[in-house]
């Protein structure tokens, strides 16, 4: 359950990482991606560390790491579209909580929290899928490293996005402080 939480927070971030890098005034910043053409960069550079960590950690033979990492990319990509699913319906489910009483259909909120419970039913069956599909390939051994790896994998990668978010806006924050100086100057 710790664990998908985790997940859950990870990806929640990869999603979002777009919107915190484009915060700020847009007018200083380099023209780029479009915010889903980043958000892909950003959501494959994020797989590939969890890979190279989950290959560190678990020292596969190199077929077996082929077919591991094949399953772990497609089980990655699934989750992802379920939490921007959720994201979405998280969305709506804030704009009909933010209506009046006497605006709010009862049967609306009702069908976006169904919506929200059959999410949460397909996040657990991608997991549960997961780890059917590592059962097929792993050795029991390696089914043991990979949950144990797993958790702390995640909570590595996520503690190194919340870094560099911080970072990141560290450096917004001083750029706007240095513009604000600049401009008292002028």
């Amino acid at each position: 359950m710790k664990a998908k939480a985790v997940f859950i927070l990870l990806a929640a971030l990869i999603i979002s990482w777009p919107a915190v890098a484009q915060q700020g005034n847009n007018k200083s910043m380099k023209p780029g991606p479009n915010p889903e053409m980043a958000r892909q960069r950003l959501h494959e550079r994020v797989f590939r560390m969890i890979a190279w960590e989950l290959s560190d950690e678990m020292d596969l033979p190199p077929e077996t790491e082929a077919k591991f990492l094949d399953i772990l990319h497609e089980h990655f990509n699934e989750r992802r579209d379920l939490v921007m699913e959720q994201m979405s319906v998280l969305k709506q489910l804030k704009t009909l909580s933010a209506k009046p009483k006497d605006q709010n259909s009862e049967k609306e909120l009702q069908e976006t929290l169904k919506k929200l419970d059959d999410i949460k039913v397909r996040q657990q069956k991608s997991d549960d899928n997961l780890r059917e599909k590592m059962k097929s390939i792993l050795t029991v051994d390696q089914q043991a490293k990979f949950e144990l790896a797993w958790i702390k994998v995640q909570e590595k990668i996520k503690n190194k996005l919340i870094n560099e978010r911080q970072k990141q806006n560290m450096q917004m924050k001083q750029k706007q402080k240095g513009k604000k100086m600049q401009n008292k100057k002028q």
